[in-house]
């Protein structure tokens, strides 16, 4: 009777419901909101950290590079280049200076044009630095430069016009000194008769320009009077190439028209006393000219015209004059050459060294500064994380950490164990096992 009655018994446990839990079942959809909320809180402290990372790298980067500006010691060594450059100045400007005569000859591909010759007036301007703060920093290497010229003077460069004057009312820029203008000196041309040199680029009214200097004929390569280069332009509702003064074409060529404006070239003595041109870029033929352009050195500057819509392939604005042209003949001598190649047409020398330091100094604590928050969490999480791996009970039973030591074997020695005071997962539960048939035969 009580083995019925026990077994009753098991047989209703076994039938019984399993036991509730006393903590009372989130609800699924609150369950879901709070992972995302947990995930979104992780995210954003994860790019938060990131950012901070990033800057702190930048920092450092930037200050390594400020450092090795610092000791390429650019403001000095340019300082000491342009002052070298104004000691041989006069020099240089007397031999312009001897040249009896400058003119420029033109001869136009033109219908009903004919050559043409202008004089070039010899004139005396301050340099560019004077008058500025640039012009204390090179401690007072002022110069009088020398050139000759025709018509009115070229617009500035954008870099002059950021140089800095000491006082308001002074004008960081040289004289502008007007020599005879050259009206008629070049004929009218028109955009409707240019001439297709490839698919991106026309020229019209092409000149052979000729400059005599002393007793030395310096001719130059044909240049167009007008000319319209090609781009291509994406399509969109904003028109960009209206912007840029042009007009669009079938497949989305934006052509670009544009004029002369100016021509202006660097010359020097040759081995026999005479003239010729001075190209500043060894392998660089044209690179003769007084504007920079990236280290080009540009001899013909070329003015934007804007044009209206298209009408029967023609722009409507046709025909342009060339009154305001300019030509100006300087010495490749000149100390403006210099500080234009060296501060690679900026105007600006740079930072001292001692600016250099300071900035590499501040940016060095700023990016140590800002890494080393997310550096700091990183191992702090890291180092929370191992802490959980080895604090997790294992599938056996035991912690974490413990290497199997085979100290153990037969004929009566210690049991095997793992390092840490842990038994051998494979004999846990084992200790009262015993073989039923150890001779392999049914008793």
């Amino acid at each position: 009777w009580p083995l019925a009655q026990g077994e009753t018994a098991w047989a209703q446990a076994l039938r019984s419901p399993p036991l509730q839990s006393w903590a009372p079942a989130q609800p699924q959809g609150e369950a879901a909101s709070s992972r995302r909320q947990r995930c979104c809180r992780g995210m954003l402290t994860f790019l938060v950290q990131l950012s901070f990372f990033c800057l702190g790298l930048a920092g450092i980067i930037g200050s390594v590079v400020s450092f090795v500006l610092a000791g390429q010691r650019k403001l000095e060594r340019g300082i000491e280049e342009y002052a070298r450059a104004v000691q041989a100045w006069p020099a240089a400007s007397a031999q312009l200076q001897s040249a009896s005569s400058v003119a420029l000859h033109a001869d136009a591909d033109v219908a009903g044009a004919s050559p043409s010759k202008i004089e070039l007036k010899g004139l005396s301007e301050s340099d560019p630095f004077r008058g500025t703060k640039e012009g204390e920093i090179l401690q007072g290497s002022a110069y009088q430069a020398f050139l000759f010229r025709a018509g009115l003077a070229p617009e500035l460069p954008l870099a002059w016009t950021t140089l800095k004057p000491l006082e308001p009312s002074a004008t960081p820029r040289p004289s502008t000194l007007d020599a005879p203008g050259p009206e008629g000196f070049l004929p009218e041309a028109n955009f409707s008769r240019m001439e297709a040199l490839s698919d991106m680029a026309r020229w019209g009214a092409n000149t052979t320009l000729t400059l005599m200097i002393g007793g030395s004929r310096i001719e130059f390569e044909v240049a167009p009077l007008v000319r319209s280069v090609a781009h291509f332009e994406p399509g969109g509702v904003y028109d960009r190439c209206l912007d840029l003064g042009g007009w669009e074409t079938s497949g989305q060529k934006c052509w670009v028209y544009e004029r002369l404006k100016a021509l202006c070239v660097q010359v020097a003595v040759d081995a026999s006393g005479g003239w010729r041109l001075a190209p500043r870029v060894p392998g660089l033929n044209g690179s003769y000219g007084c504007s920079y352009q990236g280290g080009s050195w540009q001899a013909l500057t070329y003015e934007k015209v804007a044009v209206g819509p298209p009408h029967l392939d023609r722009p409507t604005n046709e025909t342009v004059a060339f009154d305001d042209f300019s030509v100006e003949v300087r010495s490749a001598a000149d100390p403006l050459f210099t500080a234009l190649e060296w501060t690679y047409g900026t105007m600006s020398f740079g930072w001292s060294q001692a600016d250099e330091d300071i900035l590499g100094i501040v940016l060095m604590v700023l990016g140590c500064v800002f890494i080393v928050q997310p550096c700091v969490q990183f191992g702090w999480r890291f180092r929370k994380r191992q802490e959980h791996m080895r604090k997790a009970p294992d599938l056996y039973g035991f912690r974490g950490g413990g290497r199997f030591s085979a100290s153990g074997g037969a004929g009566g020695g210690s049991p095997a164990r793992w390092r840490g005071g842990a038994p051998d997962p494979e004999r846990v539960g084992m200790r009262d096992a015993a073989d039923p048939d150890p001779e392999g035969v049914a008793s």
